[in-house]
């Protein structure tokens, strides 16, 4: 509809001083005048609609790729673990059937997001099965988190346990410290974590229970029982400067009863190397099982500092006999990004390897020792033990030293190698010969976003 009708009926009413402006704007040029500011209302709004469209959008980023909702409230992610091995085993003749050996060790697809501002969730399979010894599909993690605030939420489904440090992973090296091998690695539980202050984080839970060094691959529980397992950390020196600030003090814990059955053995202990070093054989856990899982982390710039120790006492069974034993291990693990990088997470190249370019990634270097002890009790030789562990076959105690440098291309892609020794105490019978020590190297390629 014209606008001319309106604009000559005011004339009588605005006096003479607006009948002047008026005389000097034609109605031409108010039309004008109105023409261009609704095409800048027109222009602003495709502007608003682009940007809200834009943000609908799939996007790829370094941490993978992702759909958002406009308003943020809803998003959907992609990331991908991948692991290509190489093992050598040196001076070892008795290494045959899956010795030296290229296996993908871990192929994990993962979708993650969020459902509204509270509900974040995680889905991921394993490919490789995890393990060199086979490839069958698993789901490794399935949960629901339900955020409230920093200091209380709620996650339930099936994820790691809080026990020990890098529950199934070690950051410095390719292989998990044998200090892993005494706990759980995922279970179907709740737990309830978060952080109340910059001091303090906790996480708390009840599970299924599961073997050690296991990821609960079942959907029930097979003896009735639960676990509470539960992480508190301490950062003493949050609100203070220095390279000491990042400095962590940890203790997780475990406690539940277990019902001892041909359905849940004992997981057999490994070296970093995947090999089999000590088999529990008749033994069973029948009765309570509890660990204790102190620890020291500093992740401060390009040096890293980690020390742990646990202990696992248990109530076993064998041959109708009941008794308790004790086994403990510990390691320590250092490493220090020699291009400057920070240490803690994934390491971010400030200059990102490119062909034909200047930079080259990032290089570090990192350092290991760990060891493990298991219980006399647990050996044939204890007096009446009825079928204990043979010591020909199973090595009472084992301590692994460790080398490794990392290069990381990018943050999505590292090469790593490892250099590693065990010495097991006393010898044991592999292949039909005396096994005092087992000499590897690791080469890994990494892909991670």
């Amino acid at each position: 509809m014209s606008r001319r009708p309106y604009l000559l009926a005011l004339l009588p009413f605005i006096g003479t001083a607006g009948t002047a402006v008026a005389q000097d704007l034609s109605v031409e040029s108010v039309d004008q005048r109105l023409r261009v500011l609704e095409r800048k209302l027109e222009l602003e709004k495709e502007d608003a609609d682009s940007k809200a469209k834009a943000a609908a959008t799939p996007a790829a980023a370094t941490g993978g790729f992702s759909l958002t909702s406009g308003d943020k409230a809803y998003a959907l992610q992609f990331r991908f673990l991948g692991q290509l091995d190489y093992r050598q085993f040196f001076n070892d003749d008795r290494v045959r059937t899956g010795g030296n050996t290229f296996t993908l060790r871990r192929v994990r697809p993962t979708l993650a997001g969020s459902v509204g501002r509270n509900f974040d969730f995680q889905f991921t399979p394993e490919f490789a099965g995890g393990d060199p010894t086979t490839s069958s599909v698993t789901l490794l993690d399935v949960w629901g988190a339900f955020k409230l605030n920093t200091a209380f939420n709620i996650k339930a489904g099936k994820f790691t346990l809080p026990v020990v440090v890098e529950t199934g992973s070690n950051r410095h090296f390719n292989e998990s410290p044998l200090t892993n091998f005494l706990a759980q690695n995922r279970d179907l539980g709740i737990e309830f974590y978060g952080s109340p202050n910059a001091f303090v984080d906790y996480r708390i839970g009840v599970f299924n229970g599961v073997r050690n060094e296991a990821s609960g691959n079942t959907n029930s529980d097979f003896d009735n029982q639960k676990t509470i397992a539960g992480r508190l950390t301490v950062k003493p020196l949050a609100g203070t400067d220095g390279a000491f600030k990042p400095l962590a003090l940890s203790g997780g814990f475990s406690r539940g009863r277990e019902a001892g059955t041909t359905a849940q053995t004992l997981t057999n202990v490994n070296s970093v190397s995947r090999r089999s070093f000590f088999n529990f054989g008749a033994n069973q856990i029948d009765g309570r099982r509890t660990r204790i899982a102190p620890a020291a982390m500093l992740y401060t710039g390009p040096f890293s500092l980690v020390g742990e120790v646990i202990s696992e006492k248990a109530e076993y069974l064998r041959g109708g006999a009941s008794f308790t034993a004790k086994n403990e291990a510990w390691r320590i693990t250092t490493g220090y990004v020699l291009t400057g990088e920070a240490s803690s997470g994934n390491v971010n190249p400030k200059q990102p390897f490119a062909i034909g370019g200047e930079g080259w990634g990032a290089l570090e270097i990192a350092a290991f020792a760990s060891g493990i002890d298991f219980d006399d009790k647990l050996f044939s030789n204890y007096p009446g033990d009825n079928g204990g562990i043979s010591e020909a076959a199973s090595a009472r105690h084992a301590t692994t030293y460790g080398l490794a440098g990392n290069w990381y291309l990018n943050r999505n892609l590292s090469v790593r190698l490892n250099l590693e020794q065990t010495r097991f105490h006393p010898a044991y019978q592999r292949s039909g010969a005396q096994a005092d020590k087992e000499s590897a190297a690791s080469l890994r390629l990494q892909v991670q976003y």
